[in-house]
């Protein structure tokens, strides 16, 4: 007799080990899977963050080349005031170049202002009136497209 209940105290205590240990497993796994779960949730975050940050970052940079196109139609309407025909034609071809660059989803609406440009640049202009007339609407067109902001 006291062979067989010690045999079944063995076999209960090596089951109880085992449902212990298969326990412990599942637990572990789990804990596995509900690391692996947040994990994949922080990472597809980051994801989503990097793609709007990509995206603020082309909107910034298409807004430098159009304040930059800006800059060059300032500087030919002071250059052509200042009689520097050939440095205005220069910032004028800037400026064209830094529009004709735009792949924006409002490109079509800036499609008007380069055309306008390359037909101030293809027409000759001998009086510095004629010229000042014609950068002074460019720029009245594209302060039309992208008004002036002051920021405090």
């Amino acid at each position: 007799m006291k062979r067989g209940k010690r045999s079944i105290g063995a076999m209960q205590a090596a089951l109880a080990a085992l449902a212990l240990g298969l326990f412990g497993y599942g637990v572990g796994c789990l804990q596995g899977w509900l690391q692996k779960r947040e994990s994949e949730k922080q990472t597809q975050e980051l994801r989503m963050n990097a793609a709007r940050l990509q995206f603020d970052k082309y909107n910034l940079q298409l807004r430098l080349r159009r304040l930059e196109a800006r800059r060059q139609l300032s500087l030919a309407l002071q250059a052509v005031t200042e009689h520097n025909f050939g440095v205005s034609k220069g910032h004028l071809q800037a400026c064209l170049r830094l529009l004709g660059d735009d792949r924006s989803a409002d490109a079509t609406r800036w499609a008007p202002l380069s055309q306008k440009l390359r037909e101030h640049l293809q027409q000759r202009k001998d009086e510095a009136k004629q010229q000042l007339e014609g950068i002074r609407a460019l720029l009245s067109d594209f302060d039309r497209l992208m008004p002036p902001q002051i920021h405090p």
